[in-house]
């Protein structure tokens, strides 16, 4: 989360009543929760979509999972606006490259916050972990400023990946052989 100063505008929403317990709230909390919104960034890119359609779109697809069908059909439903199955895909692909660097600038920040703030916890094998995570704090960013470097080890969990889907939906293998089909394919 920015600093206070750093944001452009800052909305204060103070509750008059407790929700609780319906008491009346007076005074000033000194433990207010804050909560931050970043704008979408400006140069969305142009296309057949303006900015409110590219965000929904990935909105649906990214944040609430639907498939492309489903947001084709709820953009036609909701919004009176026919979108094709295969531009929806394009879409998404717009709205990443868009958010790539935001998002990855807020997940840093992020990060570095929680992790400064757990350094400060009693717990101390919270606040070790957390020491050493900041030792290391600018290594565990290299792969968002080298390009090729992975940031996981997918690679090696994405061979077995179908298998692992395969076994969950069809609640795994009865023989041998059926292991056997289940690892070469």
């Amino acid at each position: 989360m920015k600093p206070v100063e750093q944001v452009k505008r800052v909305v204060e929403l103070k509750p008059t009543i407790c929700s609780a317990c319906g008491a009346l709230l007076l005074g000033e909390d000194a433990d207010a929760v804050r909560h931050q919104v970043t704008e979408l960034p400006v140069e969305m890119p142009t296309g057949g979509f303006g900015p409110r359609a590219q965000a929904t779109i990935g909105y649906f697809t990214g944040r609430m999972g639907m498939s492309q069908r489903d947001v084709e059909e709820s953009m036609g439903a909701v919004f009176h606006t026919d979108v094709s199955l295969g531009s929806i895909p394009a879409q998404e692909e717009r709205v990443s490259a868009a958010l790539a660097e935001p998002v990855e600038e807020a997940r840093i920040t992020r990060v570095g916050e929680l992790l400064r703030e757990g350094a400060t916890l009693t717990c101390d094998k919270t606040r070790r972990t957390c020491e050493n995570l900041l030792d290391l704090e600018v290594a565990l960013w290299t792969f968002v400023r080298v390009e090729g470097v992975e940031p996981t080890h997918n690679d090696t969990e994405r061979r077995g990946r179908r298998a692992v889907l395969w076994r969950r939906r069809s609640f795994g293998t009865q023989s041998e052989e059926g292991s056997r089909f289940v690892e070469i394919s």
